[in-house]
């Protein structure tokens, strides 16, 4: 917003008449108003106590918030433990993107896709932990990786695929029937209840191991 006035320090003048203190104080008072309502959004001065709507940092902060903060700037910074750098937490960069950790953590806040920008990283889990993966409104789980990297299948069905998603996975563990597919493509494999199949020359057959 523009302000009624520039910021100054040197106003009121020491040659300014007595009459004239209360309309300074006047103005004072705007002045300090206006700029706290930018940072802090106060929008009722009458209020006791006053109530702080928003918090906003640098130029360009976001529009809409209760902690409004600009593009490509560490929102979140922490001090390492020996006291010798510091580690940001959190920032949006300038292709939208979330960055968590100092950006070796990534959320694409348009796709919910998350990734990792550094090859050794890997997702720890503490002794008898696991990963629930569910599908949208369903209270069991669809499948669960456990501490120890075993995938576990509790229902549906997981899939491998080449790279490509519109054409047949590779790989199929299914949690149905036992029944083999007819739509299976050749050289698959695929795992239904405790039987596994594989689509050789246009027929699925089921594979026994003695």
């Amino acid at each position: 917003m523009a302000y009624s006035a520039v910021w100054s320090e040197s106003i009121p003048l020491g040659s300014l008449s007595a009459s004239d203190i209360d309309q300074a104080i006047r103005d004072a008072k705007r002045d300090i108003r206006e700029r706290m309502s930018t940072v802090f959004g106060m929008a009722d001065w009458s209020a006791d106590p006053l109530v702080i709507q928003q918090i906003a940092f640098g130029a360009n902060p976001a529009a809409t918030g209760l902690i409004r903060a600009p593009n490509n700037v560490a929102i979140e910074v922490a001090r390492n433990a020996a006291n010798s750098a510091d580690f940001i937490i959190t920032k949006l960069n300038a292709t939208n993107i979330i960055e968590l950790g100092g950006g070796k953590l990534t959320l694409d806040p348009t796709l919910g896709t998350l990734g990792f920008t550094v090859a050794t990283q890997k997702i720890s889990l503490p002794a008898g932990s696991f990963i629930d993966f569910r599908a949208a409104g369903d209270a069991s789980s669809v499948f669960f990786i456990k501490d120890n990297g075993d995938v576990q299948l509790s229902t549906g069905r997981l899939a491998l695929y080449s790279g490509d998603a519109t054409k047949p996975p590779l790989f199929v563990a299914d949690m149905g029937s036992g029944v083999a597919p007819s739509s299976l493509a050749d050289g698959m494999v695929w795992f239904i209840a405790n039987d596994m199949w594989r689509r050789i020359g246009g027929v699925s057959k089921k594979l026994t191991f003695v």
